[in-house]
């Protein structure tokens, strides 16, 4: 549900209240939870509104009528009418913002980023940029007129309006998705028809978010609204890297060891087809063994199709047509005679319209070391057409189940082809070497890793790196901490630099590693986003002019990045005190933060007094037991909650007052009763929501209430205002903040500190000790709320710690180099081309046979060529051995080395086998395959750092009606394992649809139809972003396509060969196989036990989260009780669509929740 429909139902709220007004006011709009539409029935929505203070809010259910409900969406309507707008008219904004922008492209950049809107949801038609300003023209929203007349603004207009404003980040998009959070003002002006233009202006940008302002204009230019104060958040966990993109589109083939069957063997007659009939004397002698009659005849007799079906006619009853081609070919007959191509071609025309059925022939091609199987010393790119052919047979020809087999020509034991070719086994490509059989499979590119069993990460000792300090990783998960290696440069003048010995946990330190802290509640702050805010440590050497301290003495404080083995800090702006010596490293370590923020909030904000009663809320916690030692020390009368009863009966022997129940609104009634009806003089507050109301109810006539919490700061919650008028006051104190506006503040709290702990006044809190290879083991400690008092990171043995190095960045493009495009004038080559440029590249040479004949070409040139890059244009036919030369030669003369090329050429003549003539295939076949082969031939003692392929996804799959264009391709991956073999860089990549330019552009026909085949279009500035690491690593081929396979098979008739297996059935089954199981589990148990079963299978999930037994688990206790708050939430969210295919959101973990309540909905979902 968009943030557009709740600003609409505020309108829809003020136009009932305000009814006459020209125009409405809302403010302070928050979106706080998303509603998500369940799959079951639809969600009822309430609103509710309250005319004293003029506000609405928005409630949902998507649960039984007896759940709670849930607050998603608040705002006010503003009683006096809105001022007369000051924005500017929608002529002057034309006038000035003139810079196109791609609508598809940014789309595509938002569906990139996690939003991927529907039809109905894409209203930007045209769209400007002028900085950080955009216009927008937007759709005409079609429907019943009624139903349009009744809107004021419609969510789907709207929602493109708010869309815009990605747009205006441009690019300076971050890796994220953005949702609106909020929007400062929404003022509506009546008048006739709806927006058509938006006019957006983006004023504040950061990594977590951007805020900006919206005017919506109708098409006679008067102004519709006036969206002000729009708040993005930046959701950073959405956006895939180019690196898990890659993961997730690419593919290769692997091949597995998959002996013969032996029931499997038939008998029948058999015509080989061979260029050389002698070489066939062993299959035929083989085949002859089994009982089956065998004719050879001349492969250079296929002169025609006429002649192949003659050939073929003489022979009826045929079991097997098997095509061999030449054993043992020189490396030119690639390009120097296409013969046997033609010949393979004329006999599949020739087998055209056979009819099928059990007694139709099935067709073999013989190749012989055409296969990069592993273990190949070379790969024979004679054959390479041929397997292209045999490809699009299957396609084209399903009834003749063509079958490519690679062979070793040196192995003169031809029985397993004999058995192989008299075989019923399924397999459509199979390689043979010696008695091993291997068929092809296409699997994820990830598969073939596994495999190779590759680490993903390589780490080394933290005792073998100069500097180390604790990372994020890429993922808001715990599991994602890791170490890294840091720099460690000396210290500057005026600083210090301080070896950490320990290091303290704080709960803001976990709410940053799983990214739950917003933008706002880290502004302004000391800390930011840097892991670690209080550590006790040696100081190991000190900058030029430092005279207060020396190597050697021992500090505790808080320093920035404080999960580092070293941290540098300026003397003047030092945070610390030394330690003392009665203290561990440990112990030190614990202190600062905790005691610092007690005895500011109850010695300086609070100012409490001997005899005086405070009431401290999560007194277990760190700050909650240093509070306690503050207020003994004082002489007050302590109260104190805690969350669990062990924690509640160790709070009990510190000698406090009384006890109470934090999770429980108990305690309201305890403290009243204890004071006689008073009420408590101080609260030390941490504990969002309703403890925090009722925590100003039971404060004493002129108490003191301070707040060290930041949920409802964040979230804006509202105070009652009655419980003041008992003279209250309410502070709420952040001491990051107060670390950054008021240091010297910081350092008097550290010398106060530091006397009381010389003094014997306060001591340290209970430790918690983590060695700090189990960081990440801490950190999940403290998100379950395990610890009494303090979780400290022990720095004592670096050799069990491991940590990613850095790594001296491999830079693929190097700008005194040259790169060669063909095909670079347009296209696909031409981006190519650019990318190459953006990358670095100063020299280029494009080719193409016409070279910067067109104006698009010239053009593209001279945008090239004012980005400062070097162009050379040639005008050359690379299928000619004479043109490439002269080009190289040129080259040579006048730019640097050649450092890479890029061979994109293609042409494109497509038609069904039937219609092939050979001057249709050379067409096609030439640009790409020979002039592959004439660049490598002319390049092979050029220093290269890659050559690569720009092949397609048909080479894989064999698309029907193109045969000349799948063989060209298949000849281009094969030349690059070649070449790998040779010791040479070769890269192809099978490329699928490319949606933004070339074919698809083009012929939007294409389009539709591979989006009938689940291929989806792929833009190319993502594709060769994407392309860079494949580079670097050096991978031979791979397929980059974005594809739903179980679509495709039912629209690609060779889909049901194995080889496809591993996509096909995994895609059919991917989305529905959990769930499947789950069913089909259900369906073998009573009706009346199905319930029990999923509880139960709940429970267990629960208890794998908490890490405790599930026998443990009371299915009637409230999920939040149990320690699942919003952290915890995270990974039982995921656990339960592992393991029941159902998807739960974090809402409906979080409100209130049990066992068996999930248990009972998940079953309804299951049906």
């Amino acid at each position: 549900f968009p943030a557009a429909g709740y600003i609409e139902q505020g309108l829809a709220i003020a136009s009932l209240l305000d009814g006459g007004q020209a125009s409405y006011t809302l403010e302070d709009l928050s979106f706080l939870r998303p509603l998500v539409f369940p799959t079951l029935k639809d969600p009822i929505v309430r609103a509710t509104y309250d005319r004293s203070l003029r506000e609405f809010q928005i409630y949902g259910q998507t649960d039984d009528e007896t759940q709670s409900w849930t607050l998603h969406a608040m705002g006010r309507v503003l009683a006096l009418p809105s001022p007369r707008s000051g924005a500017e008219s929608l002529a002057e904004v034309k006038e000035r913002i003139g810079e196109s922008v791609d609508v598809a492209e940014l789309y595509d950049r938002l569906a990139a980023h996690g939003l991927a809107y529907g039809p109905h949801f894409r209203t930007i038609r045209n769209l400007m940029r002028n900085g950080d300003e955009i216009l927008a023209e937007l759709e005409v929203i079609q429907g019943p007129s009624e139903e349009l007349e009744a809107y004021r603004l419609h969510p789907a207009l709207l929602d493109g309006a708010i869309q815009t404003l990605v747009g205006a980040i441009g690019d300076k998009l971050q890796e994220s998705t953005y949702l609106p959070v909020g929007v400062g003002r929404v003022v509506f002006h009546a008048g006739s028809g709806a927006p058509l233009w938006a006019h957006g202006r983006v004023n504040e940008h950061s990594s977590e978010g951007f805020e900006g302002d919206l005017i919506l204009y109708r098409a006679d230019g008067s102004i519709a609204a006036e969206v002000l104060g729009v708040r993005c958040k930046a959701l950073h966990t959405k956006k895939l890297t180019p690196e898990e993109r890659l993961e997730s589109r690419s593919y290769g083939l692997a091949w597995e060891v998959k002996p013969l069957g032996e029931s499997d063997q038939q008998t029948g007659d058999c015509l080989l087809f061979a260029a050389n009939p002698d070489s066939c004397k062993e299959l035929a002698a083989a085949l002859e063994e089994t009982g089956a009659k065998v004719r050879t005849v001349d492969a250079q007799s296929l002169t025609d199709v006429a002649a192949a079906r003659k050939l073929i006619d003489e022979s009826p009853q045929l079991r097997a047509i098997v095509f061999v081609g030449e054993s043992k070919p020189g490396a030119d007959d690639a390009v120097s005679d296409l013969g046997e191509s033609k010949r393979l071609l004329r006999l599949a025309q020739a087998l055209e319209g056979q009819d099928a059925g059990d007694a139709s022939p099935r067709l073999f091609v013989v190749t012989s070391l055409a296969q990069p199987v592993p273990g190949s010393q070379t790969v024979n790119l004679a054959h390479a057409a041929l397997i292209g052919l045999a490809r699009t047979i299957a396609g084209e020809n399903p009834q003749l189940r063509c079958t490519a087999v690679d062979v070793d020509p040196f192995d003169e034991n031809r029985s397993l082809l004999a058995r192989q070719i008299l075989s019923d086994d399924p397999e459509t490509e199979v390689a043979l070497r010696g008695d091993v059989r291997r068929v092809q499979r296409l699997v994820p590119a990830a598969a073939l890793r596994q495999e190779e069993e590759e680490p993903e990460t390589r780490t080394v000792s933290a005792t073998s790196v100069p500097a180390f300090r604790l990372s994020r990783g890429a993922e808001n998960r715990l599991e994602s901490l890791r170490f890294e290696e840091a720099p460690r440069p000396a210290p500057a003048a005026g600083e210090i630099e301080i070896e950490i010995k320990a290091a303290a946990l704080n709960f803001k330190d976990v709410l940053k590693v799983l990214g739950m802290l917003p933008a706002k509640a880290l502004e302004g702050s000391y800390h930011g986003a840097e892991l670690g805010m209080e550590a006790a440590g040696v100081v190991t050497a000190v900058g030029e002019g430092v005279t207060a301290y020396k190597v050697g003495d021992e500090l505790m404080g808080s320093f920035k990045g404080s999960f580092s083995s070293h941290v540098r800090v300026p003397v003047e702006s030092l945070l610390a005190m030394r330690k003392p010596s009665s203290l561990t490293f440990e112990e030190a370590a614990s202190v600062p933060v905790i005691f610092m923020t007690a005895y500011y909030a109850l010695h300086d904000i609070a100012r409490l007094k001997a005899g005086e009663t405070v009431l401290i809320h999560a007194a277990a916690g760190g700050v909650g037991l240093a509070a306690i030692q503050v207020a003994k020390s004082i002489g007050a009368r302590i109260f104190v909650t805690s969350g669990s009863e062990a924690k509640r009966d160790y709070l009990r022997t510190l000698g406090v007052e009384q006890v109470f129940d934090s999770r429980s609104l108990e305690f309201a009634d305890g403290v009243l009763k204890s004071t006689g009806g008073r009420g408590v003089d101080v609260v030390l507050n941490s504990i969002a929501g309703e403890t925090l109301v009722k925590s100003l109810e039971v404060t004493a006539p002129f108490g003191r209430f301070v707040e060290i919490g930041k949920r409802d700061i964040v979230e804006n919650a509202r105070l009652p205002l009655l419980p003041f008028n008992k003279n209250l006051l309410f502070a709420a104190i952040d001491l990051d903040r107060l670390m950054a506006e008021q240091p010297s503040a910081i350092r008097e709290l550290l010398a106060q500190i530091w006397d009381r702990f010389e003094h014997g006044d306060l001591r340290p809190t209970p430790v918690t000790i983590f060695p700090l290879h189990e960081a990440a083991d801490a950190f999940r400690f403290m998100a379950q709320s395990k610890q009494t008092g303090k979780i400290v990171l022990s720095f004592s043995d670096p050799a069990r710690v491991d940590v990613v190095p850095e790594e001296v960045e491999k830079k693929l493009i190097q700008p005194k180099a040259t790169y060669m495009v063909t095909g670079g004038f347009s296209g696909f080559g031409l981006n190519a081309a650019r990318w190459l440029a953006q990358q670095g590249a100063e020299n280029l040479v494009l080719v193409s046979r016409s070279g910067a004949a067109s104006s698009e070409a010239r053009r593209a040139v001279t945008a090239l060529e004012a980005q400062g890059v070097n162009v050379m244009s040639v005008a050359a036919d690379v299928s000619v051995e004479a043109d490439v030369a002269a080009m190289m030669a040129r080259i040579d003369l006048e730019l640097p080395p050649l450092r890479g090329v890029v061979h994109s050429a293609a042409v494109l003549d497509d038609t069904v086998l039937s219609g092939l003539t050979d001057e249709r295939f050379d067409a096609v076949y030439r640009p790409k395959a020979v002039g592959g082969w004439n660049l490598h031939q002319a390049t092979r003692n050029a220093p290269l750092d890659f050559f690569l392929c720009f092949s397609s996804i048909s080479a894989l799959i064999g698309n029907p009606g193109q045969g000349n264009y799948v063989a060209a391709n298949v000849f281009l991956d094969m030349l690059a394992h070649y070449r790998q073999t040779l010791g040479l860089p070769g890269q192809s990549v099978n490329w699928g649809a490319i949606g933004d330019v070339g074919m698809l552009t083009r012929d939007k026909t294409v389009a539709q139809h591979l989006a009938r085949a689940g291929i989806q279009p792929i833009s190319s500035t993502e594709a060769l972003e994407d392309l860079e690491g494949s580079l670097l690593q050096g991978t031979a081929q791979f397929a980059y396509v974005d594809v739903d396979w179980s679509k495709w098979a039912s629209t690609h008739p060779a889909s049901s060969a194995p080889r496809f297996a591993p996509l096909v059935s995994e895609a059919r089954d991917e989305s529905d196989s959990v769930i499947d199981r789950v069913r089909a589990e259900l369906a073998q148990i009573e009706p009346e036990q199905r319930g029990e079963h999923i509880v139960g299978v709940v429970r267990r999930v629960v208890g794998e989260t908490l890490r405790i037994p599930c026998d443990r688990i009371d299915i009637d206790a409230q999920l939040s009780d149990m320690g699942i708050d919003s952290l915890m939430a995270v990974e039982l969210q995921v656990a339960v669509k592992a393991t029941l295919g159902v998807e739960v959101s974090l809402m409906e973990l979080m409100k209130g929740r049990t066992v068996a309540s999930l248990g009972r909905d998940l079953l309804k979902r299951l049906g």
